[in-house]
Parts: structure tokens; sequence; C-alpha cells
């Protein structure tokens, strides 16, 4: 049977629920920062601490463990009390497909349609921004303590939500369907090619005449339709993003299956020729909608090249 969902998401744990309600909005000042591999962190004033958790898990289970409840729900109120706007009003589901990225979700609504904020740290153990505290093992990962919370947070379209007792299925709205264009190469050295990051920079590339917007991309083709990146995932940077996507979804839509057959056929490139075609017909009211911006480049303590963000 075709999958009729994007996430499918299992239980809530009140205790979690219960802390994420109690937080107070605010308007944290947010140091935001980009690896050169364009990874989004942000630098908290104090560590948090990564608990072991099971690496083993049923993927079709869709109720979480004790042990990684207890985990998450460490996790849920060292962030919170850093920066709690950043998870003030979200709601969080078990995702047993992906252990290592908590999903926290608020559905958002503008006009006739509904958008989807995702919030998902990163769990994943980084060397260079990480203390390991203990190596785990086998069938548990290490514990850690780090200042650096990676995460993605980005609006995307939602089409429907069907919600059941103990499990919740999302389904987008689709823009870029079928980016996967195929493998070349043979053994060790065959290459797949998705399209996702060649869509992505030629809509900010067009979007933003005459700026290099590198690490920082906030149009992306991203689950196969239209993203943005919210990189001021407080209340009131999750509804702007979704007006940005309101007003970017009628300017890149037409165009859609174009820049697919466009970027399968020419890669992309600064000077691919729908960069110019698409400036011509948007005009300029994408650029303006991110207000000023800049990102400022700069070494970190392992002599390796990071981006920090100033903007709103």
């Amino acid at each position: 049977m075709e999958k009729s969902y994007d996430f499918l998401l299992g239980a809530s744990d009140p205790g979690v629920a219960g802390f994420l309600k109690a937080l107070p909005e605010g308007v944290p000042s947010l140091d935001r920062r980009f690896t050169q591999e364009e990874d989004f962190f942000l630098v908290l004033d104090r560590p948090f601490v990564v608990d072991p958790f099971e690496i083993h898990h049923d993927v079709n289970q869709l109720c979480p463990s004790e042990r990684y409840l207890a985990v998450l729900r460490s996790l849920v109120e060292a962030w919170g009390r850093q920066i709690p706007g950043v998870f003030q009003g979200l709601s969080w589901f078990f995702d047993p497909r992906d252990l290592f990225h908590p999903f926290f979700v608020q559905v958002l609504s503008a006009r006739e349609k509904r958008y989807l904020f995702i919030l998902r740290p990163d769990l994943t153990f980084r060397a260079r921004h990480s203390q390991a505290l203990d190596r785990g093992g086998n069938d548990t990962t290490g514990r850690y303590s780090t200042r650096h919370l990676f995460l993605e947070s980005e609006v995307v379209p939602l089409e429907s939500l069907d919600s059941q007792p103990g499990e919740k299925r999302f389904k987008l709205a689709k823009l870029f369907e079928m980016t996967w264009q195929g493998e070349s190469g043979k053994g060790y050295f065959t290459t797949g090619r998705w399209l996702d990051q060649e869509i992505t920079r030629l809509l900010c590339r067009a979007a933003f005449p005459g700026a290099k917007t590198f690490p920082h991309f906030p149009l992306r083709c991203r689950h196969e339709t239209l993203s943005v990146r919210c990189l001021t995932p407080t209340a009131q940077g999750r509804r702007k993003a979704a007006s940005v996507l309101e007003l970017a979804w009628p300017l890149v839509e037409p165009w859609a299956q174009r820049i697919q057959t466009g970027l399968k056929a020419d890669p992309y490139r600064e000077d691919h020729p729908l960069v110019e075609q698409l400036r011509r017909q948007w005009g300029s009211p994408l650029s303006t909608r991110w207000g000023d911006y800049q990102v400022e480049a700069y070494l970190n303590d392992h002599d390796q090249k990071e981006y920090r963000y100033h903007g709103e």
C-alpha cells in the first residue's frame, strides 16, 4: 500500500508535555552559528549532558522505552531552563525511525492554509563540539556534555494531519517530487544525485540578487517540498517563517517542474539561466522579507572556519 504520510509519530509523554506547556514565551538572545558544512547550531551559556540510551530499537514500536524518556526529559528540562522561548508552545512526539533527532512540532495557521513548524535537535556526538564523559558500548550510546545545540528548524506546508490514540500522521503538500536522479559509477565509487541541494541554491540565488547566502539558505527544497528555514525559532520567529512560506509558495509553484527539468539537464551553477529568469519574474518581494542579516566568518578553537549569524 502506498505510504500516505511523511511523518509517522508515536506516543507523547505527559511529563514532557507539561514542562513544555509551562515554559514562558520570552525572547531569548540566541547565539546562532553555522559550521563550514552548513550545519546550524546554538551556543548555550551552560553545557547540557546527553545521557546514554539504547541503540537497538524496533522501528515499528511507537512507544518509547522508559530509558529513552528519561534521557529526553532531562534534555528538555536543560534546554527549557536556558532557551525557553525556543521550545515554548511546541509538542513532542516519539519518532521511532530516528532516535537521535527528537521531533518537536507546532501547527501554524495563516489564512486558510496550515503550516508545520519542525524543530529537531541533533543528539549525535560531535567530537569537536562535545566532551565525552562515557564511551558507551555496542548497546548504548556514549554520555557527553556540550554547549552546542545542533538542530533543524523549519516551516513546511501541511496538507493533512491524521490523529489517532498514540499515533499521528503528517502529510505535507508537495512541490518538488522525485528529486532523486539516479546513480553513477560502480562499486565503492557509486554516487547518487538528488536535486534538493541544487534547487535550494537556485532558489536562494534568484531570491537574493547580488548576495551570497552561504552557509544560510533561507529557502530550501526539503521533504520534496518548499521549506523556509527558521533561525529564530521563537513563537514570533515561527509565525514570520510561515508568512514567508505563504508568500514564496505561489511564486515558486509555477516554476517547480521547470526548475527540476532544467537542473536535471544542466546542473546548478551561479550563472544558471534559470536564476535570471526567476529574478525577472519575482522582482524583490522575497529578498526584503528576511530583513538585514549578516554572516560573520571566524576560526573556532580548532582553527576551523565557522560562521556567526547576526539578524532577526
